[in-house]
């Protein structure tokens, strides 16, 4: 039997609330921010702002790592940033936490405000290169 999607976020929820949770992670949707291989830390977060990489748990039960797109009805919008379309609506229950810093190789780089603009920008680009 799987796990739901929602007991899943409030574990890892309730670990990230506990100290900061380190997860691997594999894909390429992230492009060169989250590559295979690298961690990221996560932190617990009021809510997901435009431009902020977060994890989250899919329907499907895999925890995910995009960027908010904004919000929407009944949640948010995230997108990998070398995704040309976005997820489906995200639910509060399925949020697990903001990624605050990505480790390659052994050496962490924190995750900040130009990350988030600068990242969402090349984002923007790769989705009109697919239009």
């Amino acid at each position: 039997m799987s796990m739901r999607p929602e007991t899943m976020a409030a574990g890892l929820r309730a670990a990230a609330a506990r100290g900061a949770l380190r997860l691997p992670t594999s894909g390429t949707s992230m492009g060169g921010l989250i590559r295979t291989g690298d961690r990221v830390t996560l932190e617990p977060g009021p809510a997901p702002r435009w431009g902020e990489v977060w994890a989250f748990c899919t329907t499907d039960g895999m925890v995910a790592v995009h960027r908010c797109r904004g919000r929407r009805t009944g949640g948010w919008l995230f997108q990998g940033d070398r995704r040309s379309t976005p997820d489906p609506v995200v639910t509060p229950d399925r949020l697990v936490g903001r990624v605050v810093a990505v480790e390659r190789d052994g050496v962490e780089r924190r995750i900040g405000v130009g990350d988030r603009w600068g990242g969402a920008a090349v984002a923007a680009i790769v989705r009109m290169r697919h239009r």
